[in-house]
């Protein structure tokens, strides 16, 4: 029986990849290298922090969706979709620094590996940090359910975010990043900071499994997920006055404290929220579907747009945003879906043939 579609979901997905679009936007519009004392600077700067909590939001995403998934041959064709993506927007993403950059000669061993190292396309890390949280998900998965209780999975959540959030978080505060300073508070362990993605993966798990704040009215968790960003925002205006130029480096990551609680609070308002309106869930589910392309397609669309609509803020997040899903959506339909099927297709054929008891990939109770 075919489960129905979650619209809430959908509508998690479509807002991380707008904050995606606008994140980007940001950035590219040098809006926080401008006069620190306007408004317009103080604006930018929330959306900043309110933004930057879009890669934690699919992450987390994974953990609510994935957390029953098993180690098995089939499994691993869940990877086939995106990968095809992945390499035609490369391959797109290539042509278009070729034109824009003579130097750039497209021969076959460039191309293969600019691809292969995830630089054809300037948003690929992404898809790099993906490919490991996906080959890893059903062994997370084990993991997490292994815990005995409620508590140890908190456990884990806590440990997780102290050796990966707290390092950077930390080090915002270090008075190196002030005029003559030298001193760094590198003073929590770091080597664990780049698996941040495990612990969004787990609170998507926990979530999943136990419906947080579920019972909290929808204003108050709407007010949480206004609110929490202005501290991050806040603090990196404190800063920017202190030192006369923007604070860069404070709360400046994914993995930092105030983007998970961000990332946590807006989450809590929006993965129960189901629309009513038919028109809107359909919206959503189209955007859903195509946010993997819709992230790639926008390096390609912010590069050609950014010299025509730098001042233009606003106009340049639309303009990106609508172009990206329109090249989204024509490439899954023409390109993507008809490869996908059919090589789905083919390791479906194989991967039954590896999971049957009969296999010698598969251990049985007879073979302990």
């Amino acid at each position: 029986m075919k489960k129905e579609r979650v619209a809430a979901l959908d509508l998690v997905r479509s807002v991380a990849i707008f904050f995606v679009i606008v994140l980007h936007s940001v950035s590219l519009n040098g809006a926080l290298s401008g006069d620190i004392n306007s408004v317009w600077w103080t604006v930018n700067l929330y959306v900043r922090h309110l933004s930057f909590c879009c890669v934690p939001l699919f992450i987390i995403l994974s953990g609510y969706l994935q957390n029953n998934k098993l180690f098995s041959f089939s499994y691993y064709k869940g990877i086939i979709p995106v990968g095809i993506s992945y390499m035609i927007i490369s391959l797109l993403s290539l042509i278009g620094k070729a034109i824009s950059d003579k130097s750039i000669v497209l021969t076959p061993t460039y191309v293969i590996a600019r691809i292969l190292d995830f630089t054809a396309n300037d948003y690929a890390w992404y898809f790099e940090m993906y490919i490991g949280l996906f080959l890893l998900i059903p062994f997370l998965n084990a993991m997490y359910k292994g815990l005995p209780s409620r508590r140890a999975k908190l456990a884990l959540i806590i440990t997780l975010a102290f050796l990966t959030l707290m390092p950077e978080t930390v080090k915002s505060f270090s008075p190196a990043y002030a005029p003559g300073g030298s001193v760094i508070l590198d003073i929590i362990p770091e080597f664990f900071a780049t698996l941040y993605p495990l612990t969004y993966y787990f609170i998507g798990c926990y979530f999943a499994e136990y419906k947080p704040f579920a019972k909290s009215s929808r204003i108050l968790r709407l007010a949480a997920a206004a609110a929490v960003p202005v501290l991050p925002a806040l603090l990196c205006y404190i800063f920017s006055h202190s030192r006369g130029s923007y604070a860069w480096y404070m709360m400046n990551g994914f993995n930092t404290l105030t983007i998970a609680l961000t990332a946590v609070a807006v989450f809590s308002l929006l993965y129960d929220l189901e629309p009513k309106a038919g028109p809107i869930r359909a919206s959503l589910k189209l955007v859903s579907e195509c946010t993997f392309e819709i992230y790639l397609y926008s390096f390609i669309f912010d590069s050609f747009y950014y010299a025509y609509f730098r001042k233009h803020h606003v106009i340049m997040i639309a303009i990106v945003f609508v172009s990206s899903l329109i090249a989204a959506f024509v490439t899954r339909s023409v390109l993507i879906k008809p490869i996908s099927s059919l090589m789905i297709s083919l390791y479906s054929t194989l991967s039954q043939k590896l999971d049957t008891p009969k296999s010698k990939f598969v251990q049985t109770d007879t073979d302990k």
